[in-house]
């Protein structure tokens, strides 16, 4: 039997988290947080574990009204089981000269720290 149906991943696979087993874009996730007016920005990265496993996690930068626990809820609500597992208020997201993310520059300096 030949099967017809194609599973089409969006967006880089490169850039693909597993979340649990699923797998994630994390610009999705982005998005979603940045939907909140007290969210300036957001980059979603892999949280290296102490036992080699990885999360899902996001740094955020929030203006003066944001509050991560309304954030956090947030995310919960809307993102289901593809909500970051770990959440870290940063002051801003470190970006190449064109402006693109630099998630391997969030896993391996927020890894090191605790949420």
């Amino acid at each position: 039997q030949i099967l017809t149906e194609l599973l089409y991943i969006k967006g880089r696979n490169d850039e693909q988290l597993n979340a649990g087993g699923l797998k994630v874009n994390p610009e999705d996730i982005e998005a979603t947080l940045t939907e909140l007016p007290e969210v300036v920005e957001a980059g979603v990265f892999a949280f290296n574990q102490a036992d080699g496993c990885e999360e899902v996690a996001v740094a955020v930068v929030l203006n003066a009204n944001g509050a991560l626990e309304e954030i956090q809820n947030y995310a919960s609500k809307k993102l289901g089981p593809l909500a970051p597992a770990r959440y870290f208020v940063v002051p801003s997201l470190p970006r190449t000269i064109t402006g693109k993310l630099r998630r391997g520059e969030l896993t391996a300096q927020l890894s090191k720290s605790k949420e």
